[in-house]
């Protein structure tokens, strides 16, 4: 959790991004929207700036994941309807899969290892055009604007996406870790390692009050660690505390009787 912000967060994201109508050139294929979780399975997933196919998986290892696999028809379309409304308008965009058949020519494979029980395949596909398409990826209005019966559907590309335009990866990661174990995958979670005592103490201090777990994945203990982190002197920390506990007690979390056990033990705290 970011602590300059005591007891709340916000993330901001700017992506300004440029681009020809060239194959991709990344070496890095950093993240552009993530993580989104699919609600069918549970699965977080991400996209990526254009970059090759290997470019992209190598992105989607760091991640904890691989290029997206697609199980059934319901989760191709939920991955083409979600991704697809995030690409830019103003180049020919389209979205890697995992798929690939880099390893024996004709024997394609998921990048994550599952079997291939799903494809869906435009007409005449895959070819191995020039002998160097070994890589999956989905057509999109960009790329065939005039046929729309072949969007969702799948063709095989070279690695750098030569001759279909600019590729965007899309990343999956079926197990996201939990290092609290608060049932927040660490990717969505601003307190990955949380305090998750049964009642607020503070240096000893219990207050007898519930250790409430937010939805950002913080709980009130790590609430008040933040003003700890963030205070200069014992007065700072008092003040943040206070002012927590108020828009705490307004928010309906705790009671008066509550917030004074946890101003109490704040006062009586060694801390900073």
């Amino acid at each position: 959790m970011k602590r300059s912000h005591l007891y709340s967060s916000s993330i901001y994201l700017a992506i300004v991004y440029v681009t020809l109508l060239l194959p991709a050139t990344n070496v890095k294929a950093a993240v552009l929207f993530g993580p989104i979780t699919n609600p069918a399975n549970g699965h977080v997933y991400y996209l990526l700036d254009t970059a090759s196919w290997t470019d992209s998986e190598s992105e989607a290892l760091t991640l904890g994941g691989h290029s997206v696999t697609i199980s059934d028809a319901a989760e191709n379309d939920w991955v083409f309807d979600t991704f697809v409304s995030l690409l830019p308008t103003d180049v020919i965009a389209t979205l890697w899969l995992g798929l690939n058949d880099a390893a024996q020519e004709g024997t394609f494979v998921w990048a994550n290892g599952e079997p291939v029980t799903f494809t869906n395949w435009s007409t005449r596909q895959p070819d191995n055009g020039r002998g160097v398409e070994n890589y999956a990826h989905v057509w999109t209005p960009f790329d065939l604007p005039q046929a729309p019966a072949e969007w969702r559907k799948w063709n095989d590309a070279a690695n750098d996406g030569f001759g279909v335009g600019t590729p965007y990866g899309v990343v999956e990661v079926a197990n996201a870790p939990d290092s609290d174990g608060d049932g927040i995958a660490d990717n969505e979670d601003d307190c990955p390692n949380s305090d998750l005592s049964a009642a607020v103490v503070i240096d000893g201090c219990n207050s007898g009050v519930l250790n409430t777990l937010f939805p950002s994945g913080c709980t009130i203990s790590d609430l008040i660690a933040a003003c700890a982190e963030g205070a200069g002197n014992h007065g700072q920390f008092v003040r943040c505390v206070a002012d927590l506990t108020n828009d705490l007690q307004k928010a309906g979390t705790i009671i008066g009787q509550q917030k004074g056990a946890i101003q109490s033990c704040t006062a009586q705290a060694d801390i900073p």
